[in-house]
């Protein structure tokens, strides 16, 4: 599909995306109003790249998905070295990045931090795209997944043990000890402090929330079953006192597994489903992180043989 490019264009569709909870789900929700937009393979500035997959290696293409402040989404194009904003218009937002690249988000202002497990590296960009540093992640934190951007340009490393940690700024980067020292419970942390986490159970998967008072250990400020089939549940982002997630549910019928994934958002003060979004099976390959959260939105990437589709879909009040 490579040499194809010069007709791959890009098409925007405005649909209201058809979502069926399963059965299970107690509370059925209305099917959220949906943008999709499409962008074709190659190096054009309103395409994205693709390394296409041979015998011993999987396809690379964007890794990455991000919401910004208005809504606007973000899309890591490591192929390209740059992050498209994909809104009313398509733009290069950032240009120079990292290749190994592969965890993006979008600051409160506007700025935007990329990632690189390889190199242990965040960096900073002004929301004109123009360099602001940069902010190391210690590799003794070899649990990391990804990143976000807290108060001052504040790097916040995410971990695989649902705990969040502050790596500092790039004008005041924090120690190793203090950075251990600081750490709070939870995936992602809400505006309170209080963290956010999933747990699994014998019945299903639980939607934790957590408080990180001074001094003393966390304890559970409310927990809310997430409704339909779920074997395993990954917080994408909170929002307001929302918390999306991707949620797995796996079966094995007979010789096979079979994995259906859904993305969910429910509000963290009450356990409504706000979202219940079935996603599509893969394709190409699954981006490292295929779901983004933020400004009442939840997006989407789904790379397809033929272009790759950027879905964002409004998160129900």
């Amino acid at each position: 599909m490579i040499g194809r490019t010069s007709w791959l264009g890009t098409v925007l569709a405005v649909a209201a995306c058809t979502s069926t909870p399963t059965d299970s789900t107690e509370s059925k929700v209305t099917a959220p109003v949906c943008r999709e937009v499409t962008l074709g393979w190659g190096s054009a500035p309103t395409q994205v790249g693709l390394l296409p997959g041979g015998d011993e290696y999987l396809a690379r293409g964007p890794q990455a998905i991000a919401v910004g402040p208005t809504g606007e989404t973000f899309v890591l194009d490591s192929v390209n070295a740059r992050v498209l904003a994909v809104g009313a218009t398509i733009r290069v937002a950032v240009d120079g990045i990292a290749h190994d690249a592969e965890a993006l988000t979008v600051g409160a202002d506007g700025a935007i931090a990329v990632y690189s497990p390889l190199k242990s590296t965040a960096w900073i960009f002004d929301r004109d795209g123009a360099p602001a540093g940069s902010v190391a992640i210690d590799r003794a934190l070899h649990q990391t997944v990804g990143i976000s951007l807290g108060a001052s340009r504040q790097v916040l490393v995410h971990s695989a043990y649902q705990e969040t940690m502050s790596a500092g700024s790039p004008s005041a980067p924090t120690s190793l000890a203090t950075l251990l020292t600081g750490k709070r419970e939870g995936a992602f942390l809400f505006p309170d402090g209080a963290g956010v986490t999933t747990h699994a159970t014998s019945s299903g998967v639980e939607l934790l929330v957590v408080t990180n008072a001074a001094g003393r250990r966390s304890s559970t400020r409310a927990a809310f079953p997430i409704p339909g089939d779920a074997s395993a549940a990954m917080l994408v982002g909170v929002a307001g006192t929302s918390a999306c997630m991707r949620v797995e549910q796996v079966a094995q019928p007979s010789d096979r597994v079979e994995v259906t994934r859904r993305a969910v958002c429910m509000d963290a003060t009450n356990g409504r489903v706000l979202t219940d979004l079935a996603l599509a099976k893969p394709e190409l390959y699954v981006p490292a992180h295929e779901l983004a959260a933020g400004a009442n939105t939840i997006a989407v990437l789904q790379p397809t043989v033929d272009h790759l589709t950027v879905r964002t879909c409004e998160v129900s009040r």
